[in-house]
């Protein structure tokens, strides 16, 4: 049985095999931007939560004493 990341990959090879032209732009631009799924792909649930609490944590810093 595969897990979805390992069917997400496959299909990501695929497309790479088939597409290659339109695989380039779409990496160029991503490594421009980043990708949510790849930047949540190698996190748990608990370290989300910690990188979405020290987010909002860094911001009412912020708000706090440059607002």
């Amino acid at each position: 049985m595969t897990t979805p990341q390992e069917k997400r990959e496959k299909l990501r090879r695929d497309e790479q095999q088939k597409n290659t032209l339109g695989n380039a732009k779409d990496a160029f631009d991503r490594s421009q931007t980043g990708s949510a799924p790849e930047f949540t792909n190698g996190f748990s649930w608990l370290g989300l939560l910690i990188t979405i609490v020290s987010l909002i944590g860094f911001y009412l810093l912020y708000v706090t004493f440059f607002g």
